[in-house]
């Protein structure tokens, strides 16, 4: 309290009294700890504004929550704080893969091993010829046949390329013609003829003339067979004309060939003599049928459950067989036991392992809550700030059974508590302890009491003016809680004399030397008598074999004289020692010594052998070696095994594949022991592959005449595979009924309904040009058409056509010829006979020459066609059956 004083005129009225401190009133705000930082309480005063931090509490670290997917890496979050956040990048593990190709790019899925989140991560298709390369194959083009260049990606088949040529005109590549030729006879020059190809009709070399051969008789054939009773006619004939001669060739006799029909079950054998060359037959020599001979008893319709199956033996001779019943196997039920639960009842599923027939049984009920483990009760008490609570779980199923919420309890103040309006003590003023407040509530625990004043707490006496030896100094100390301090004089020091005696020997005396050590002022005293010699006995006592003396030599100069010698003691003996250790089967040596210093002596007796202390150990059994005791001396590590037991045999993990196979040779897979310790592996072989063929592309069509080509490759190496395609086989055959010519054909090469037309021609230009051509041979002309609804048309791909052979025509000469449209050739085509007709094939009709082209042919008289049965007609008829046919002709041509 302040004093007081007139405004007026200034005076002091009243003099004021001391009001004592009111002391700190400090509030506590609590800052509860996170994640990673403390909590503390923060006290300041309501008053001053005072503050300090206390009762600190450890962070409490995070709490994390699951792992989730999060862009390009996973997170987790704290469930304490969602803005705590921790990610880390995907640990993607591969799950997954396919394999590219030409033109499919390669997979690989993968999973996170933290989140479980999942990528496909898509590469790029290797491009065609990636690992087999491609197969190029060039034609060169010729004068009818365009080439083409062809390239086939080996490891998928497709045609990366395809390019067709131009015709060439000067390759004449392939089939050539000779025209006009003349074979020589045996009596008439013939002449080589000239070379056309027949792919362009150009003309390539000019022929020569050929003389005359003379007749060249070959072997003697058989024209009519001799048989077993009548005799033959051999013949030979000149190679090159019809000249032949003749001769007899003796009958055969029967030449019999058996034939043996061996017995079979049910049936005897027996054996057929026949003669080879006509026929004759007789059989003899029968044997009795052997009866079945049935094999064991097979399963075929195997019994199931519920239905009786079938088994079924069979002769091995034949298609004889016999069956019987085999019994139901029965349901063969598996349990599936679904134990009770605390709420829900338990039950077996019983499953038929072969039929999957079920039905579920053996129900027992729901164990009701605290069953086996019982339940965990809690219960925290109400506070002044926090309510408590009762609360009662299953242990069982986790289920809370009971919970039960308390209300405040104002009398309950636990938890952190708050000093306020506290006031230190100081030197001169008193202090105060403060009052006690909850924090939780807010409200006043407990009254404070004053403390009293400290006083002044003053040190040690610090020289602040040092004395010397003559003069005085000061001295001050200082309080340690405050300000205050306290002074006095320090008195001067005086000398401080430092002695140094010199000592008397035996014969000098001695003295002693005063020197002051902080001002060096100095004087001799203390003078004492010489000491005389000092004689100081050394006795060298007696040993166990020598006697002992006195020798007295003074300790300050070193004079000496012996006397006062005594006898020897004799050895005083100590313990037996081990000098050497007795071992399990040998003993050891024992020592004694005197126990007199410098006495070496020694005495030695030997000790017993010990006996062995073995130890037991045991050693495991491992794969391939039996376990074992070893039991061994612990002081000689002699040792012997006994107890032994199984080796337990590898335990063999998954096959791994460590050379995979390919199609030709095998691969080879291994698996290892899992046991600990175990490095022993198992190899085993793969078989091989087989090839992988990919689909066949024909490299050469099949036709009538020809077998085609194909080529497939194998998918996983380079090896390349051909096959034939068979010849063509028609579908449907389309006769013409005036000539009794065919049209074979498969399916849609020609259109439906599509109908032959075949007529002979007699005259015109192509008649002439096989005239000039052929000269005087045998031949017809035929113009081949196709029609489909009134309209020509061609067909689509090879047609075989048969056009049946005149009876004077010889087979084994007969050819075919195509006849240029423009007149200007003809090109021989490939035929061949079969059942009398003529055979050929094309993809394009037009007129077409049957030739007979035997040698030394004659000229028959005016042939004529007759378009029904194919037979030549001369005489009366034929001047006007070919007028006929020429006005037939005639008009065809004019309607075309």
């Amino acid at each position: 309290m302040g004093d007081t004083y007139c405004l007026d005129c200034g005076e002091q009225i009243e003099v004021g009294e001391t009001i004592d401190a009111l002391g700190h009133d400090y509030c506590a705000v609590v800052t509860a700890p996170t994640c990673e930082e403390r909590g503390y309480a923060t006290y300041t005063c309501s008053r001053c504004g005072d503050s300090y931090v206390d009762d600190y509490t450890d962070a409490l670290g995070h709490d994390w929550g699951a792992w989730t997917e999060d862009g390009d890496g996973h997170k987790r979050i704290c469930k304490r704080n969602s803005e705590h956040i921790e990610t880390e990048a995907h640990d993607w593990q591969l799950t997954g893969e396919t394999t590219a190709d030409c033109t499919t790019p390669g997979t690989a899925d993968y999973e996170c091993s933290g989140c479980g989140a999942t990528k496909t991560v898509t590469g790029e298709a290797l491009g065609h010829g990636y690992d087999l390369g491609f197969d190029e194959e060039e034609v060169l083009s010729t004068c009818s046949v365009k080439g083409y260049y062809r390239k086939i990606c080996l490891d998928c088949g497709d045609i990366i390329e395809n390019k067709i040529y131009e015709l060439d005109t000067n390759n004449h590549k392939g089939a050539t013609e000779i025209r006009n030729a003349s074979d020589p006879t045996c009596e008439a020059n013939g002449y080589s003829g000239d070379t056309y190809c027949l792919a362009c009709g150009a003309k390539i070399a000019v022929g020569a003339p050929i003389d005359a051969l003379g007749h060249d008789f070959g072997e003697w054939t058989v024209t009519t067979e001799p048989d077993c009773a009548e005799k033959g006619v051999a013949t030979r004939y000149c190679s090159r004309c019809d000249a032949f001669e003749t001769r007899e060739v003796d009958e055969l006799g029967h030449d019999y060939v058996p034939v043996v029909t061996a017995p079979t079950c049910t049936e005897q054998g027996y054996t057929t003599y026949t003669c080879s060359r006509c026929g004759d037959s007789y059989v003899d020599d029968y044997t009795d049928a052997l009866g079945h001979d049935f094999g064991e008893w097979t399963v075929t319709t195997e019994p199931d459950c519920a239905e009786k199956g079938v088994a079924t033996r069979y002769c091995s001779r034949c298609d004889a067989f016999e069956t019987k019943e085999v019994d139901e196997l029965g349901h063969d039920y598996v349990p599936v036991v679904t134990a009770p639960t605390c709420t829900e009842q338990g039950y077996t599923i019983y499953t038929c392992s072969r039929c999957g027939d079920s039905y579920v049984d053996d129900y027992t009920d729901a164990l009701g809550h605290g069953c086996d483990l019982g339940f965990d009760e809690e219960e925290v008490l109400s506070t002044c700030s926090v309510k408590g609570y009762y609360r009662k779980i299953c242990l069982d199923c986790g289920e809370i059974i009971e919970n039960r919420i308390y209300e405040l309890d104002q009398t309950n103040h636990k938890g952190a508590t708050e000093i306020r309006n506290a006031n230190e003590p100081t030197c001169t003023d008193d202090g105060y302890t403060g009052d006690t407040y909850c924090l939780a509530c807010g409200n006043k625990i407990a009254d404070g009491e004053p403390i009293e004043a400290l006083g002044h707490d003053f040190g040690e006496w610090t020289v602040t003016t040092a004395p010397d030896c003559v003069n005085k100094g000061e001295a001050t100390r200082y309080c340690s809680r405050c300000d205050a301090f306290e002074t006095e004089e320090a008195d001067e020091l005086g000398h401080n004399y430092v002695t140094v005696v010199t000592a008397p020997t035996c014969e000098e005396r001695g003295y002693t030397t005063y020197t002051c050590s902080r001002c060096g002022d100095s004087h001799v005293d203390d003078y004492t008598d010489a000491l005389g010699h000092d004689y100081v006995p050394v006795v060298t006592g007696a040993t166990c074999e020598e006697q002992g003396y006195t020798t007295y030599t003074c300790s300050r100069c070193g004079d000496s004289y012996v006397d006062s010698y005594a006898d020897a003691l004799g050895h005083d003996w100590g313990n037996w020692t081990v000098a050497v250790p007795a071992t399990c089967t040998d003993p050891g040596i024992e020592t004694k010594r005197c126990k007199r210093d410098g006495c070496n002596e020694t005495e030695t007796r030997a000790s017993e052998a010990l006996g062995h202390d073995y130890a037991a150990v045991v050693t495991a059994p491992t794969c391939e070696a039996r376990g074992y005791t070893t039991h061994t001396c612990s002081r000689c590590s002699d040792s012997y095994v006994d107890s032994y037991t199984d080796a337990l045999g590898h335990d063999w993990g998954n096959w791994t594949v460590t050379t995979p196979a390919t199609c030709t040779e095998g691969g080879e897979e291994s698996r290892s022991c899992k046991r600990d310790g175990c490095n022993e592996t198992e190899t085993r072989a793969i078989v091989a592959l087989g090839h992988d063929w990919g689909e066949w592309t024909v490299v050469k069509e099949a036709t009538y005449l020809h077998e085609g080509q194909k080529v497939r490759v194998c998918s996983r190496c380079p090896e390349k595979e051909t096959g034939v395609i068979e010849k063509l086989t028609p579908d449907e055959t389309n006769t013409d009924d005036v000539t009794g010519s065919q049209l074979a054909f498969q399916e849609d090469v020609v259109p439906a309904d599509t109908e032959i037309i075949v007529d002979e021609e007699f005259d015109g230009v192509y008649f002439q040009l096989l005239n000039r051509e052929k000269g005087n041979v045998q031949k017809q002309l035929f113009n081949i058409t196709l029609e489909s609804n009134g309209e020509r048309v061609q067909p689509d791909g090879y047609v075989l056509v048969r056009i049946p052979i005149p009876a004077n025509f010889n087979p084994a000469y007969t050819t075919v010829y195509y006849i240029a449209s423009d007149g200007t050739g003809m090109q021989k085509l490939e035929s061949y006979v079969e059942n009398g007709y003529v055979c050929f094939e094309t993809t394009h009709f037009s007129e077409y020459a049957i030739v007979d082209e035997s040698p030394a042919q004659t000229e028959p008289e005016t042939p004529v066609s007759n378009c029904a049965c194919g037979q030549y007609h001369t005489g009366f008829f034929a001047p006007i059956i070919k007028f006929f046919h020429s006005i037939i002709y005639f008009f065809k041509n004019l309607f075309k």
